[in-house]
């Protein structure tokens, strides 16, 4: 179905770009299959207490995207993008069921990566937290990202520290 906007919208810019290019209305978009590194979902009753600053922060649903390596500026933003795949068919699943999602029932993206750049930092505009190494994009972004090597060193921090440990123990590995 297309609204009478959407229809005179592209018409429009059609017509008007004509001169510069071409312009194609309704573009299919081929995407290829994606895959989250991981999915949580969040149980209602869940103690998180035991898992220190990993369990305050898995608050919600969400998709966490770990990176052995600092992630390039392409790598965050295919991972935001499959945070918008994951948003859009949760609510085209609640628009089929005759249902409405609010934006406290979607998903989060949580970035975990053993260093970032202060380029990488502040070309997403990040904002420190109250917990070192941790950091939000804008709010509206839905996504949040951990610094491992910027944890304070305590048992809070042990869980997602592991991350660290274990990539530093696979290449001691590698080099015997």
């Amino acid at each position: 179905m297309q609204f009478p906007h959407d229809h005179f919208a592209k018409t429009y810019l059609t017509e008007l770009l004509r001169p510069m290019g071409q312009a194609i209305p309704n573009h299919p978009l081929k995407t290829e299959t994606k895959f989250a590194d991981l999915w949580f979902r969040r149980s209602s009753n869940a103690d998180a207490s035991e898992l220190g600053l990993l369990g305050e922060l898995l608050t919600r649903d969400a998709l966490i995207e770990v990176f052995r390596n600092p992630a390039t500026d392409l790598e965050i933003r295919t991972s935001q993008s499959k945070l918008t795949i994951e948003e859009t068919d949760q609510i085209n699943r609640a628009k089929r069921k005759r249902m409405t999602i609010q934006n406290e029932q979607l998903p989060w993206l949580w970035l975990i990566m053993p260093t970032a750049s202060l380029e990488i930092r502040e070309g997403f505009c990040v904002r420190e937290t109250n917990h070192p190494g941790v950091y939000d994009f804008p709010k509206k972004h839905r996504t949040g990202l951990i610094v491992v090597h910027q944890l304070e060193k305590t048992n809070k921090t042990l869980w997602l520290r592991v991350l660290g440990a274990i990539r530093s123990c696979l290449k001691w590995l590698k080099s015997l």
